[in-house]
């Protein structure tokens, strides 16, 4: 808990305001979603590292879009193509339950 607390401290401002964000959006979801969100997060930082760039840039795209648009890009052959069925099971689980920003830390804060 220290060690994410001083990592908390240290974000700029900004970086600050969208790790709340992100929390209170998570601990509005339902119990059921909130685990598919822990274990979707789990997933992701495990990935090699450009995996998981990749993988942040779409949902920061996907996130930009309403959720009609985005479920259309989604379901976009040339989108999918570029993702394995497991990376896009995490793309698909947060892009409308998960805030990123283009300059998201690469340790975000996974709710316990």
């Amino acid at each position: 808990i220290r060690k994410q607390l001083e990592w908390f401290d240290s974000l700029p401002k900004a970086q600050q305001e969208l790790q709340i964000r992100r929390l209170e959006l998570f601990a509005g979801l339902p119990p059921g979603q909130q685990v598919i969100v822990r274990l979707r997060m789990e997933e992701l930082a495990k990935l090699p590292p450009a995996r998981r760039q990749l993988i942040q840039r779409a949902l920061v795209m996907l996130q930009s879009l309403p959720s009609d648009r985005r479920a259309a890009r989604m379901n976009n052959p040339a989108f999918r193509s570029r993702f394995s069925p497991d990376e896009q099971k995490i793309i698909e689980d947060l892009s409308g339950a998960w805030l990123l920003s283009p300059a998201q830390p690469s340790t975000p804060v996974i709710p316990k």
